[in-house]
């Protein structure tokens, strides 16, 4: 379900979309994950020639991990939505525990998110590939109901009212019509 939250933010509107990933191991099982975050966040670290850099989720389609399980960092492949791709090393945890001060931590780091079975969490060591999936915004006319998935649609094109960023659980069970087409009966 994807959870589309508009924030005014000096009198303009940001969407804030849920992301969606499907995440495969490295058995070959493959997870539907939604929510989907790097230990907490939209970004993850990637040292790219000596150089640490945050890559923001929503600039990528896929991320391939080339590394042993074994391994405290691995080889990465990005694929960014662009086009362009980016090779480099990601930290993916310790083999064991890290012993400080205030005892005993997990050196195990995670991407994490919800599937239709509950929470998910899975060790960056397990993770063969990640596949994200498009995020598109749909827009509902207020009036007469229609939906509008293309980009740039601020309007409605049949009476002309201002789109609304549409809620995805208002369009379940329906059936969009295409190209904003009503819907089909």
């Amino acid at each position: 379900m994807i959870l589309l939250l508009a924030i005014i933010v000096g009198g303009t509107p940001v969407v804030a979309v849920e992301l969606r990933a499907t995440v495969v191991d490295r058995d070959g099982n493959r997870f539907e994950v939604t929510n989907f975050k790097y230990e907490g966040q939209d970004a993850f670290p990637m040292i790219v020639s000596d150089k640490r850099t945050m890559v923001k989720f929503k600039e990528v389609k896929q991320i391939e991990f080339r590394g042993a399980p074994n391994d405290e960092t691995q080889p990465v492949l990005v694929v960014f939505l662009d086009g362009r791709t980016s090779q480099g090393e990601m930290f993916v945890g310790g083999s064991g525990r890290i012993v400080g001060t205030g005892g005993s931590v997990s050196a195990q780091i995670a991407f994490t998110g919800n599937t239709s079975l509950g929470k998910f969490r899975l060790s960056l060591k397990r993770v063969k590939e990640v596949i994200f999936h498009p995020v598109q915004t749909v827009m509902r006319c207020p009036t007469d109901g229609r939906t509008f998935e293309q980009e740039g649609y601020t309007f409605c094109p049949y009476d002309g009212m201002p789109l609304e960023h549409a809620q995805s659980d208002t369009l379940r069970g329906e059936e969009k019509g295409v190209q904003g087409d009503e819907k089909k009966e």
